[in-house]
């Protein structure tokens, strides 16, 4: 029920984001409207390349990012309500057991040093966009040369 709002929502961002940047990369300027030639020091107008994309084509790839992102961030909230939720539900059954609480353990900490490199964006795209799409490029060809692939398929460890 809430999933097509969602794609018509990712589908508009997608939209807006790719008119947005789609000019800035080409760097197209407008003819002057007298129908006077621009002058030297300014660039002509670019010649639009055949292998680039059509704004169709930019608008499905940039919506199926703001998918991904909105998805993650989605399962990303969802998990933290889950999580204060078990955290909730187990504080309230300790409490009901009647159990001494006052005594806590203390837990030794881990003998890591220095500040953590995984932080923020690079967690969040690795654990939801990354992992997603992982197995279409982590095969590497063992084969020799042919019109055939022999692919390796990785195992975790």
């Amino acid at each position: 029920m809430l999933w097509p709002a969602y794609i018509a929502v990712a589908a508009t961002i997608a939209a807006v984001l790719c008119a947005r940047f789609d000019g800035r990369q080409r760097g197209e300027r407008k003819p002057p409207s007298d129908g006077r030639r621009p002058p030297p020091h300014e660039p002509a107008l670019l010649v639009r390349d055949e292998a680039e994309p059509s704004f169709a084509i930019k608008a499905h790839a940039m919506s199926g990012y703001v998918l991904l992102i909105l998805r993650g961030g989605l399962l990303d909230a969802l998990e933290g309500i889950f999580v204060l939720a078990v955290a909730m539900l187990s504080m309230w059954r300790r409490a009901m057991s009647g159990k001494d609480t006052s005594t806590t353990r203390v837990v030794a900490s881990s003998k890591r040093v220095g500040p953590n490199i995984w932080t923020g964006w690079v967690v969040f795209y690795t654990r939801r966009l990354y992992s997603r799409i992982e197995d279409c490029w982590n095969r590497p060809i063992t084969g020799e040369a042919s019109s055939s692939l022999q692919l390796c398929v990785r195992k975790r460890v």
